[in-house]
């Protein structure tokens, strides 16, 4: 399913569905699914005047404290809505401003008591619930589905779970499998409890795959890097950037589609970067710079490297022999080591190295 399909999916589920269910969106961790969501999701759904409300369950310990979330969360967009000083401003954070919720009119010392009564007058005709980290949250999944149900079938409300399911279904204790009936040769595979109630609660699992080729764009265009941009204007006969291709070679090589660790590599390569903006770096040299660190953070994500493991310069084993990791490149991740004469000297390397090659 193409970002467009599963956008169009949703929206179809919130404006038309009548079966008072939620749909589940998962897959494993890294893959995206919280990029999706938060940039991808969010703005399409705007623009349809639907306001999806995003809920991190992670962390949550209770029942009653989805819906405080819940409803702080309505709050906090009907305030953002209204207040053009929160809407614009870069300085008051939405945890900021959910920290100091009183001042806004918001009541954050609502008891168990009111809280049912509180939840009720809570209007969600016009929105998309959408539970994130399921799999991380302290509430026991079966009571969490419980209270699903209750927002599905009762109150008349869209939920979208985003979880890891896998996750969840590694921690359900498997139930012994039945003996075969008689005039049967098939052995009934009970199923947990987990999948009893999903199967009440949810009526659609969308296993997520990224559209990798646009979200890896949009996640380098974010760091606004002169180098990036550069690459990133680069194309082949088929209108592709060969950059992004790269990235995508290497995650498929390495099986690790992780998205955090690609940010993490960015930001690593941007911060050192931005540190030699007064070199005269060539672009060719910070690609092969800038691909040898992905890898290594994807492989670091993989196994945990640890240790320096190559030549002095360069390693082979910690990149791969296309994109190496660079050794001052590997200090300055580890140990925040910014060696100016050691960078332009892997830069005369890779300069050498290319005239052998040519």
């Amino acid at each position: 399913m193409t970002t467009k399909e599963l956008n169009d999916y949703i929206l179809n589920y919130v404006k038309h569905d009548k079966t008072r269910t939620a749909i589940m969106l998962t897959a494993p961790w890294g893959e995206g699914k919280s990029y999706y969501i938060q940039k991808i999701l969010k703005p399409y759904l705007n623009k349809k005047d639907i306001e999806p409300i995003i809920i991190s369950v992670y962390g949550l310990n209770e029942i009653k404290d989805i819906s405080k979330a819940i409803y702080l969360e309505k709050k906090y967009n009907a305030i953002s809505m209204k207040n053009e000083t929160i809407t614009k401003t870069k300085v008051i954070g939405k945890t900021v401003v959910k920290g100091i919720a009183s001042f806004f009119g918001i009541d954050t010392s609502i008891d168990e008591k009111d809280l049912e009564e509180l939840y009720s007058n809570v209007d969600l005709s016009n929105n998309l619930v959408i539970f994130e980290d399921v799999e991380r949250s302290k509430i026991d999944i079966i009571d969490f589905l419980g209270y699903v149900n209750n927002l599905t079938e009762n109150d008349g409300a869209k939920v979208l779970i985003v979880a890891n399911e896998d996750e969840i279904l590694r921690k359900q204790s498997k139930p012994e499998i039945e003996t075969p009936k008689e005039n049967s040769n098939k052995q009934e595979i009970p199923k947990t409890e987990y999948e009893r109630i999903k199967e009440k609660t949810i009526s659609d699992t969308i296993y997520f795959k990224s559209d990798y080729y646009l979200s890896i764009k949009n996640i380098l265009k974010k760091f606004d890097n002169k180098y990036f941009i550069e690459m990133l204007k680069e194309t082949n006969k088929k209108g592709d950037i060969p950059l992004i291709l790269d990235i995508i070679e290497q995650m498929e090589n390495l099986k690790c589609f992780n998205y955090r660790s690609l940010i993490y590599a960015c930001q690593k390569t941007d911060d050192l970067l931005r540190k030699s903006e007064n070199e005269k770096i060539s672009v060719e040299f910070v690609y092969h710079l800038f691909v040898g660190t992905i890898v290594f953070a994807l492989k670091n994500k993989q196994g945990g490297i640890s240790e320096w493991d190559g030549d002095w310069f360069v390693s082979d084993k910690m990149g791969n022999s296309k994109f190496p990791l660079y050794r001052f490149m590997y200090d300055y991740i580890k140990n925040n080591s910014y060696d100016k004469e050691k960078l332009k000297f892997a830069e005369r390397l890779f300069e050498d190295e290319k005239k052998v090659l040519q």
